[in-house]
């Protein structure tokens, strides 16, 4: 299961967060900052090992998640 971890106002340390949460995800771990906002990732691949990087954007829009995309062969033809 991967691990999630963000802040809006606060600085997160990252080399504590990344050792804190290295367990959840060992295969990639990534942070994305803007402004005052940073959203931390750390990824088990199982699915999709190739792909599936985080975080995700789409136009001005970006997503950092848990989880499975469950109709990601029909969202991929799009």
């Amino acid at each position: 299961m991967c691990g999630i971890a963000g802040s809006i106002n606060f600085k997160l340390d990252i080399p504590v967060l990344t050792k804190a949460l290295f367990h959840r995800g060992p295969d990639e771990q990534t942070t994305f900052e803007e402004h005052n906002l940073q959203l931390h990732h750390h990824r088990l691949a199982i699915l999709d090992i190739a792909g599936g990087h985080q975080p995700m954007h789409l136009g001005p829009y970006t997503i950092i998640f848990n989880g499975e995309i469950y109709n990601h062969l029909e969202v991929r033809k799009i």
